[in-house]
């Protein structure tokens, strides 16, 4: 069962412990005397409901942008990679052909191997190599004119980037919410749904159905935070589109 099903099925839980919760205060604390209450209660509703939904929406901003970032990061490391793929043509046909080998190397080792770690907080050590290989290539280049110079510096900025973003991908793993911030999402969750129950309404079926949608509106805020928080975890999760899209284009269109 993937995670969008358990989100679907956490939101119709609250929905029907919330309503249950209601049946029960409503049976133990009638509307006779909870309508009184009405006017000063709604006061103070209307200052504890809007500050827990502007932290709510600060926090579904937060953790979206870290995706949104994640993903950029992604599609940055890749093109990388196309770079270096693209200056070898540059190299004599030994090093061009050493170069775009370990490039190609690189992109599929990303692929089949680091994206099944990356949710452990961790890369694959093949593809660390094949960065240190990279770097071996540039390395042991020719510079003999002002050409090779150049294509010398670039080429050793060009890795150096790759494996810039590479760290900065296994940093981007790290990018979740503090448990302490949950504690306070969950509690206020609990305090917002539950102070509805507060209002007296004689209409009990309308308040019941308000409850609810009150309660599947915050939990379902909840489940959708929790899907994108950690980028590279879960089934809502950034995935190695790019690098595949830049196999296809190095390998000639399939992904070897």
């Amino acid at each position: 069962m993937n995670d969008v099903v358990l989100a679907v099925l956490a939101v119709v839980a609250a929905m029907v412990v919330a309503v249950a919760g209601f049946v029960v205060v409503d049976r133990l604390w009638p509307v006779e005397r909870r309508e009184p209450n009405n006017e000063v209660a709604g006061f103070i509703y209307a200052v504890v409901g809007p500050m827990y939904a502007i932290l709510l929406a600060f926090v579904v901003f937060v953790v979206w942008g870290h995706f949104e970032d994640a993903k950029a990061d992604v599609a940055t490391e890749a093109n990388q990679v196309a770079v270096i793929w693209d200056q070898a043509r540059g190299l004599d046909p030994a090093h061009e052909r050493a170069l775009r080998q370990v490039a190609v190397a690189y992109a599929r080792d990303v692929v089949n191997d680091d994206w099944a770690l990356m949710s452990s907080a961790r890369l694959s050590p093949q593809a660390d190599k094949d960065v240190v290989e990279m770097f071996d290539v540039v390395l042991s280049l020719p510079v003999e004119t002002a050409r090779d110079q150049a294509l010398y510096a670039q080429l050793l900025s060009d890795v150096h980037d790759l494996a810039n973003e590479r760290r900065v991908r296994l940093l981007r793993t790290q990018d979740s919410l503090h448990p302490v911030l949950w504690a306070v999402l969950l509690i206020g969750a609990a305090i917002t749904v539950a102070y509805s129950y507060v209002f007296g309404m004689r209409q009990r079926l309308v308040h019941g159905v308000l409850v609810a949608a009150l309660a599947g509106t915050v939990v379902g805020m909840l489940c959708m935070i929790r899907l994108i928080d950690g980028p590279f975890v879960g089934t809502v999760s950034v995935r190695p589109d790019a690098f595949e899209t830049i196999l296809r284009s190095m390998s000639g269109g399939s992904v070897p």
